[in-house]
């Protein structure tokens, strides 16, 4: 075997993937040329000084899941079959439906640059990501790490989303202290690489009904569905533009999904087209759901 054959498989070599015979035929190789076997000790030191400094705790944010290889497994839930692709710094992306091992590797690849490996997720990590698509809550990690820092800050308001509650981009882009970047919400958003777990679902136009989905229209619907709100109200307000309900008796206005709002008597609701509607007719926001968009 020639030098050139030798050095674009020495990383295989040095990890024992390649075949046995190949692995004899390169280690008599090294036995006898001094270039090849520097250049092996090169790679090997790389590898060590990159691996020890993934592990430096002072090192820049999100590089130990860079250097990390992410594993990927199936799971099944309320929703049907789920891919999960996970890592130390918790769950990395996730795809909804019945598609292969390699689809799912692929999409990972596209996104990050990096295959997925398959392995089994650990059972806690399975119990805790059916138990946030039963429950709506997510308490366990989720690395984001890689993704641009506004884009993070967007999923970490969806977060505060209740389950069973929806709110509009323009709500998202007052959270995160952008509130004229509602278009920019949207993106983020769409971009979202582990919906249903992180929920961009709940996020809807500030004109009314459910609006798209990266996933699909019917699917955000069977989600929401799912978790209790009421399409049918919500698609009823859209064609009657109107985007609030209040309480006569409390003078409060709310997304028509608060909790608050669902409480509220038939005799003593109104609606309201918009924030300076129900502000300019005497009405607060509700302090729990927070529908005011821009503060005035």
């Amino acid at each position: 075997m020639r030098c050139n054959s030798v050095l674009i498989r020495l990383d295989e070599f040095r990890t024992g993937e390649l075949e046995v015979d190949e692995q004899k035929t390169i280690k008599e190789h090294l036995g006898s040329c001094s270039s090849c076997d520097e250049s092996l000790e090169e790679i090997e030191t790389l590898s060590e000084a990159t691996r020890q400094y993934c592990q430096d705790t002072s090192a820049p944010l999100g590089l130990a899941s860079r250097c990390e290889i992410a594993k990927a497994d199936r799971i099944e839930t309320e929703l049907g079959p789920i891919w999960v692709a996970f890592g130390s710094g918790g769950i990395r992306m996730v795809a909804v439906g019945s598609r292969s091992f390699e689809t799912f590797s692929d999409s990972h690849l596209e996104r990050f640059g990096r295959p997925l490996e398959r392995g089994a997720i650990p059972e806690s990590l399975r119990q805790s990501v059916d138990e946030s698509i039963s429950r709506g809550t997510v308490d366990f990690a989720v690395d984001h790490s890689e993704l641009p820092s506004f884009d993070q800050a967007v999923l970490q308001a969806l977060l505060r989303i209740p389950r069973g509650e929806v709110r509009s981009y323009a709500w998202v882009a007052k959270e995160v202290g952008k509130p004229r970047a509602v278009r920019a919400v949207g993106n983020a958003c769409a971009r979202n690489p582990t919906p249903i777990v992180v929920p961009c679902h709940r996020v809807v136009p500030s004109s009314g009904g459910v609006g798209n989905y990266a996933l699909g229209s019917e699917l955000k619907r069977t989600i929401l569905e799912h978790e209790g709100v009421d399409l049918s109200e919500l698609d009823d307000l859209a064609r009657r533009r109107l985007r609030y309900v209040g309480s006569k008796r409390d003078l409060e206005y709310c997304f028509p999904t608060c909790a608050g709002a669902r409480t509220i008597e038939p005799q003593d609701r109104i609606y309201f087209r918009d924030d300076e509607d129900a502000l300019g007719r005497g009405f607060r926001p509700c302090n729990s759901c927070t529908p005011l968009a821009y503060t005035a």
